[in-house]
């Protein structure tokens, strides 16, 4: 799960700015959901997005259950957290765009809190600690109190991340993710809280991120709409520049035996325009159980293209005897058929219902229902789609959960433009009158209504209290006027049960419900409210600025929504309830899109209202020689074309309400056309082909000539454009006078010749005009939609039509920059000191039209010299990155490890973009800018290697990867460090996984140092390094199980010890022999040394010097491996036997690369005395630097004595007890496995523990 965290702590209730971001102008969005009176949206472009977060103060509420007494604070539009135990805290939750946000950067800025004592409030000075979410069907007796004690019992205050994205799942391709703002710190120590009232929060997108194109099939409208549904970033132009003109997908899973009844709706279907797949158990071999069912759904899903898109709906039509609950969970749930994203994602991919027949006497009248209700085949005298109804449940403790919901649905009643009779039952007008109510509402739904929901209590067979159970249905007399029932409540679509409600009421034969939504397992209380009102505070009279989307926002779209916020359908209302709940805190997000199921079409879209007539005008007639059906209808509406059972062809009409439709090249008799658009009837009219006598003219294709410009057939900024226009007569005489005229409304549209004269179009004949001309502005959005209107004149008549075309303009980013040093440095990539080096920047345009300007360099770092500050960019086409190079000079006093940083900005008139970039000196910091391994030695050969990014970084563009792996499965990064002295290591890491399980650990020397699982953003590491040989590891390791996050880490700004990588380094440790305090006679001289270098030392030469005498040199043929220790020892002695001050001095000629190190100097006095040590009154050992065996001598009897030989390391490696007989008595230790190195010898007797430090040669 990748999330991005801004821990914000405030210590003073003062005004706080953290650090300037920078903005970039930004077209301005319709009034939407996303503008809420707590968080606004400022600016909203490709490079980032600005929030305004303004709460306020909030209010106390005090709370006094059995144990104890606590506050809650309130702020306007938050929800609680969620954690159980943990205080229960506001938070601000809104859907995201993830993929946006990949690698983005979040500053805070403007900050203003305040702090407020709770001691004022006495006893109640405590904040009320979340408990688990209560299921509607659950006792709150039996539930427990919790409270996590070492939170309150802390002396320091409970902080949670101010700002946290986390990734939820993944929609075709495309991620989302929960924008999460926790404005509160919680001091229980001192009994305060610390409130963030208002700030600026600016999130700047990466530049590498480009994501437009990579969704599976882009082109399919109802997902690539629903995609911004909610999100408060999602760009709509993305969204209606790729709209499908191609038909809707459906597939049809059922068992043969049903064939023949889902024929007609197959038919019905075809006709209203959708391309429907039928996939039959026991037809090809496809066996009835999930996995053969969903091999044969996925099949179909990724073998699709951008003329056949990935099916929109999947319909399963039989109960479970026919056809099996999808696998994944342990719940029942039909989700996991449309899931195609795997990984453990829970968002499906195409929106489902189940049509629950027990045998084809049912499935016959499902199917019924649904035609006669989606094509509006009702008698004069049927109205129950102009009446709706929302009414509650009985719990006098949760009351303003399902007053809220009711009283939000009633608002929405209440404003519906289409004239709707509403039915609303709540505790806060109806409890006195309990009985009647239900009686009156059961008597209003036997009748016939078109549309009911109902929140509280419920079980497999009933709405809990109501009167209403799976026995109701067949006492209703509402034979075609079938409802939409959505069920906020416990198990009443629990279809594995064939008597539940939900599948009582769809199967009931010409009476029940259309469609019934509602779970098969438990609800809860705060979940559902999220599923209908959206998240934010629970309170009974919710209003639409404090919360977020949920299922009523987007099936009124009453406020100013984008058309690609509009959920229209009964598989939409059920993803968009779903979405409600992802948005919000609840823990229980996946569970919610599991539980929640719809028994019925999923491509439904129901009347709620007195519907309108759908306007079109469409001639009676047509020549059948025509290519072309041009339709002006309302926006967004769906057009099929079809003949008989075959579809001709499909469409949606264009924001302006235009449709094109192909007509085949075949003969032809007559063709049915079906438009259909949400609360509209649907307008049906058979066509006929015949031919005609008179002109008959028709516009078949209007493109953009730019001939003038580039000539690439797109309106481009600040072009000059003509319209080619192809006209067709399909009439068997000719048109004289012809001629078009234009007009537009678009601001980013100049016509300067309106009217283009024609003349005469013969009969039967095709031409292509081109003509007027058309200016588009210098500075626009990229993909903004223009629309022409079209006037064709000819023979006194005027055919009206309109066109829709995108307009281009570029998108400029600058990425990041690179150095080269190949030609005029030493070649090894990185800028040092003194050196002349190339730095490339690249630049990229992330538009749809090409471009060129400048780049300019200002706010140079003094340790840097361009050679000239003015670049031209040469040309920057779309979708391309383009490289700017200059050369420049390393001033030669840059201290190691300096960041040298610069401003960027290109500037393509009038379109800009600024950027500051850095490089860092010397030859010791890893960025992973030159996208290799290679700088470095670094060790990167596990199965699963470490790759490069750019998908996120802390500096600059790149940085590293842990590989793809799978469960059980590690990736590993590691490298060698030899350090001389000791330093420090540095980077940066972050990690994406699931939490506890799957984790990033970094091992020095085999050694955890550090451990981090869930969602850590970029935390920059420091660990201390002494003296020594160190292998450093990053592995990312995954558990058996489950898949979250992003599922891996990420390194980068590595900066290593300035010595790390010497070569030949040569430490001398100690001066092992001569010892101080011995007769001294011919001495060898001995020493300790280690390898800190980054060879194996095969030769050795080594000198000392005694009294400043003649060296004495010796070459030593030994194998000395890197962090290895050993003891040589001269072969040539020296007499130090005369009573005199002996000055030795020890050192290394060869090989050695680090100087600093490589001396040791010792001196000695001798006297002839010998050094009486207390300790050798009772043993002597010798010799001391031992070649074989060591001598113990015991200059007393003693018994009890024991003999332990220990490595430096502290571990146990001889021992032996013995006793000593008489004085001087001796004995060996001959370890023949002894390594050349230093030990320690322990003798112990019943009184005393002598200690000797061994030498072993």
């Amino acid at each position: 799960m990748g999330f991005i965290r801004i821990i914000f702590i405030t210590l003073l209730p003062v005004l706080l700015v953290v650090e300037e971001a920078i903005a970039q102008p930004a077209y301005e969005r319709g009034k939407a959901k996303e503008n809420s009176s707590s968080l606004r949206i400022i600016l909203d472009n490709d490079e980032g997005l600005v929030l305004s977060y303004n709460a306020g103060n909030g209010e106390f509420e005090k709370l006094k259950p059995d144990e104890g007494s606590f506050l809650r604070l309130r702020l306007a539009d938050h929800s609680f957290s969620a954690e159980p135990g943990k205080p229960q805290l506001p938070v601000l939750t809104r859907l995201v765009d993830y993929d946006r946000l990949k690698g983005a950067r979040i500053i805070i800025r403007d900050v203003v809190s305040i702090r407020k004592s709770l001691k004022e409030f006495g006893e109640y000075g405590i904040i009320y600690p979340s408990q688990p979410g209560l299921a509607k069907g659950a006792n709150p007796q039996d539930k427990p109190f919790v409270i996590d004690k070492s939170v309150y019992n802390a002396g320091h205050a409970y902080v949670k991340d101010t700002v946290i994205i986390r990734k939820i799942g993944v929609m075709r391709g495309k991620s989302l993710a929960s924008l999460e703002i926790n404005p509160v710190i919680y001091n229980p120590a001192d009994k305060y809280i610390d409130i963030i009232s208002s700030m600026n929060i600016y999130i700047e997108y990466s530049p590498v991120t480009d994501t437009r194109k990579t969704a599976k099939s882009s082109d399919d409208y109802y997902f690539n709409g629903l995609l911004s549904m909610g999100l408060i970033n999602y760009d709509v132009d993305d969204v209606i520049p790729g709209f499908s003109m191609e038909p809707v997908g459906m597939v049809i899973i059922s068992d043969t035996s049903f064939k023949k009844h889902l024929k007609p709706l197959v038919e019905w279907k075809t006709k209203k325009g959708f391309r429907v797949s039928q996939v039959y158990i026991g037809e090809n071999g496809l066996e009835r159980n999930f996995r053969d069912i969903k091999d044969s759904l996925t099949y179909i899903y990724n073998n699709s293209s951008q003329e056949n898109p990935p099916p929109t709906y999947l319909l399963l039509a039989g109960d479970l005897n026919y056809i099996p609950a999808s696998e994944g969970t342990n719940y029942l749930t039909d989700m996991y058929y449309a899931e195609f994203d795997g990984n453990g994602d829970f968002i499906p991919d195409m929106f489902t219902g189940r049509l629950p027949a027990g045998d084809t006497a049912q499935m016959k009248s499902m199917v019924n229902k649904i035609i006669q209700y989606e094509s509006f085949s009702f008698v004069d005298t049927v109205t129950h789609y102009q009446k709706a109804m929302a009414f509650a449940g009985f719990d006098e403790g949760f009351d303003t959960f399902m007053d809220g919901q009711v009283n939000y649905a009633s608002e929405y009643f209440d404003q519906n433009p289409f004239p709707t009779r509403a039915y609303v039952f709540n505790h806060e007008l109806n409890d006195s009158i309990r009985k009647v109510r239900y009686d009156s509402l059961k008597i209003l739904i036997k009748n016939g209504l078109g549309y009911i929901n109902y929140t509280g209590h419920g079980s497999t067979t009933s709405w809990t209290g109501t009167g209403i159970d799976n026995t109701f249905p067949s006492k209703m007399q509402n034979y075609s006027r079938y409802p939409l029932v959505i069920s906020n409540a416990c198990l009443t679509a629990k279809y594995n049960d064939n008597n539940c409600l939900g599948s009582s009421m769809v199967r009931a034969i010409d009476k029940g419900a259309l469609a019934f939504i509602g779970c098969t397992n438990d609800s809860y209380w705060e979940e559902d409210y999220y599923w209908s009102v959206g998240a934010g505070p629970i309170v009974r009279h919710p209003s639409y600025e404090e919360t977020g989307l949920a299922f009523y926002d987007r099936l009124f779209h009453l406020n100013g929504e984008a058309p690609s916020d509009w959920y229209t359908t009964t598989g939409q209302i059920l993803f968009g309830g779903n979405l409600g709940v992802t948005a919000s805190p609840s823990p229980r997000k996946q569970y919610y899109w599991e539980t929640y199921v719809l028994l019925g079409d999923p491509s439904i879209s129901p009347y709620i209202g007195k519907p309108e007539i759908l306007s079109t005008s469409v001639p009676d007639k047509l020549p059948p020689t025509l290519k072309k059906l041009n339709v002006n209808t309302s926006a967004f509406a769906y057009l099929g074309l079809s003949h008989f059972d075959t579809l001709w062809d499909a469409t949606h009409a264009s924001p302006s309400g235009n449709a094109c439709l192909d007509l085949p090249e075949t003969e032809k008799d007559s063709c049915l056309l079906i438009i259909s658009s949400q609360n509209k009837k649907p307008f049906v009219k058979t066509i006929y082909f015949e031919e005609s006598d008179t002109a008959w003219l028709g516009i078949n294709d209007v493109n953009v000539s730019d001939l003038s410009g580039n000539d690439n057939g797109k309106a481009d900024y600040k072009e000059n454009i003509s319209l080619k226009t192809g006209i067709q007569n399909a009439g068997n005489a000719g048109a004289a006078d012809v001629y078009l005229k234009i007009s537009s409304s678009s601001e980013y549209l100049s016509i300067i010749t309106d009217s283009l004269y024609i003349g005469t179009v013969e009969a039967n004949s095709e031409i292509i005009e081109t003509g007027f001309d058309i200016t588009v502005s210098d500075s626009l959005p990229d993909l903004d939609i223009a629309t022409l209107n079209l006037e064709l004149h000819y023979n006194g008549n005027i055919l009206r039509r309109t066109a829709d075309f995108s307009l281009h303009a570029p998108e400029l980013i600058i990425l990041n920059c690179l150095t080269d040093d190949t030609y005029t440095g030493n070649g090894n990539g990185l800028p040092e000191a003194g050196e002349r080096i190339k730095i490339i920047f690249k630049v990229s345009n992330n538009g749809s039209s090409s471009c060129s300007g400048s780049l300019y360099l200002t706010g140079i770092s003094e340790y840097i010299n361009f050679d000239a500050t003015e670049l031209a960019s040469g040309l920057i086409n779309p979708g391309e990155v383009t490289d700017i190079p200059v050369f420049a000079e390393i001033n030669e006093n840059t201290p190691e490890s300096t960041e040298i940083s610069f401003d960027a900005e290109l500037i393509c008139s009038p379109y800009k973009t600024l950027k500051t970039l850095s490089i860092i000196s010397g030859k010791y910091t890893e960025d992973f800018e030159l996208l290799n391994f290679n700088t470095f030695p670094w060790q990167n050969d596990s199965e699963a290697p470490w790759i490069i990014t750019g998908e996120t970084s802390i500096s600059n563009m790149f940085s590293a990867r842990s590989g793809h792996i799978t469960h059980n499965e590690k990736s590993v990064l590691g490298i060698l460090l030899n350090l001389p002295e000791d330093d420090t290591l540095k980077f940066w890491y972050k990690v994406s996984s699931e939490e506890n399980w799957d984790s990033l650990t970094f091992k020095v020397n085999n050694k955890i140092l550090i451990s981090a699982s869930g969602e850590v953003d970029w935390t920059e590491a420091v660990i201390p390094l002494g003296r020594g040989v160190y292998k450093l590891e990053w592995i990312y390791g995954k558990d058996q199980s489950v898949n979250n996050g992003s599922d891996c880490a990420y390194i980068d700004l590595v900066r290593f010890p300035p010595l790390s990588f010497v070569q030949s380094a040569i430490h001398l440790n100690e001066i092992i022999s001569p010892r101080e305090g011995t007769n001294y006679s011919d001495e060898v001289i001995s020493l300790e040394l280690s390898n800190l270098g980054r060879d194996t030392i095969y030769s050795l030469s080594m000198s000392y010097i005694v009294n400043n005498n003649q060296p004495v040199s010796e070459t030593f043929n030994t194998e000395l491996k890197p962090g290895d220790t050993l003891t040589l020892s001269f072969s040539q002695t020296f007499d130090m036997s005369a009573d005199n001050t002996y000055e030795i001095e020890v050192f290394v000629t060869s090989p050695d690369n680090y100087f600093i190190n490589d001396t040791l100097r010792l001196t000695i006095i001798s006297t002839g005395i010998d050094d009486i040590n207390p300790g050798n009154e009772y043993f002597t050992v010798a010799p001391n630097p031992v070649r074989d065996k060591i001598r113990i001598i015991s200059h007393t009897n003693s018994e009890g004595n024991a003999i332990m030989l220990y490595n430096t390391s502290g571990v146990l490696i001889y021992r032996k007890e013995i006793e000593f007989i008489s004085a001087d008595e001796q004995i060996y230790i001959d370890h023949a496995k002894l390594l050349r190195g230093n030990y320690i010898l322990v003798i112990r007797n019943n009184t005393k523990s002598f200690t000797y430090k061994i030498i072993k040669l």
